[in-house]
């Protein structure tokens, strides 16, 4: 990973493969000699594992990772990088990597995937506050198209003491594709619903109601959920 040199906004998607390797050990690894001592390893550089998330992005139904990697030179300056693996063969496939800003000035604030795209916040430059730091954030959406990351719809601006972090889940992007139509098992009732096993019973034969396979039986109290 070398320093970023910015030619207009401080974030890019790059495709050349990385040209080295490295593992993390407890989300950290160290760039230094087996010779150095203690004092110039602990301000050697180094790259932490920030946050990893998961998402389906290629529709596939299988989710890939999304991991936010910060490099330091050992002092002030760091950067921030973006890396999307899928999982293939059982081994993890680098799919795309973005490499962000610094501090304020295009830094990560978060990453996180909606309905099979990749939302990236970054700090906003326009209001970076000194070199360390920004009062605001840009929203980015990314939709997975021909093997490349492309950006879509409008970015978002807001106030970075009021993010609220990703979007919450709304029902109507998790819409069932099956809905069970067979005959519902049997439920088994334990002696603490005995007392409202009628109630029970009834419900399980009823139609399913939640998620596409499960009934949600009511009996004046706290509905229970039965799955098949």
């Amino acid at each position: 990973m070398e320093p970023p040199k910015y030619v207009g906004q401080p974030w890019h998607w790059f495709t050349p493969a990385p040209d080295r390797r490295f593992r993390a050990v407890n989300g950290v690894h160290h760039f230094y000699l087996r010779e150095q001592d203690s004092y110039d390893r602990e301000r050697s550089p180094l790259v932490s594992v920030d946050s990893v998330t998961y998402g389906d992005l290629d529709g596939d139904g299988v989710e890939e990772a999304v991991a936010a990697l910060n490099y330091s030179t050992g002092g002030t300056q760091n950067w921030d990088y973006l890396y999307v693996f899928k999982l293939e063969g059982g081994q993890p496939h680098l799919l795309a990597r973005m490499q962000a800003g610094s501090h304020g000035y295009g830094g990560l604030v978060g990453a996180f995937v909606r309905n099979q795209l990749l939302i990236v916040d970054f700090a906003d430059p326009e209001r970076r506050v000194g070199d360390c730091c920004s009062e605001g954030y840009i929203r980015v959406r990314y939709c997975w198209q021909d093997g490349l990351f492309i950006e879509e719809g409008n970015r978002e601006r807001g106030n970075l003491d009021l993010r609220e972090g990703p979007p919450r889940p709304r029902f109507w992007d998790y819409r069932v594709k099956n809905i069970y139509r067979g005959k519902p098992a049997a439920p088994i009732i334990t002696k603490e619903f005995r007392n409202v096993r009628t109630a029970i019973r009834r419900g399980a034969n009823s139609d399913v109601e939640f998620a596409g396979h499960y009934t949600i039986p009511r009996c004046g109290v706290e509905p229970t959920v039965m799955v098949w």
